[in-house]
């Protein structure tokens, strides 16, 4: 919230084209991979007239590519559901 907009006037910007998610007003579109950001360009007031909204605006600068190739990896691991739990168990 900035100089008393609502959350619903917040904009959200990819390299400058608007992103903002017109059925969840103000929150924000996707998640990000903050790594492929160069930097964010946030405004809460005094921004210039292109502006569309009289709230925070949120602009994310993603990097710029190279002609080397690189490559990460990254894994997300989390425990399976127990199917029965343990003193669930039938002795005969």
């Amino acid at each position: 919230m900035a100089r008393g907009a609502q959350m619903s006037q917040q904009k959200w910007n990819l390299d400058g084209v608007d992103i903002t998610d017109m059925a969840a007003t103000g929150g924000s579109p996707v998640y990000f991979d903050f790594d492929a950001f160069e930097e964010m360009q946030i405004s809460t007031g005094g921004a210039d007239v292109t502006m569309q909204s009289p709230g925070v605006s949120v602009n994310i600068v993603t990097k710029s590519g190279t002609d080397r190739r690189r490559s990460r990896c990254e894994a997300a691991r989390t425990r399976p559901t127990p199917t029965r739990s343990p003193t669930s168990s039938r002795r005969g």
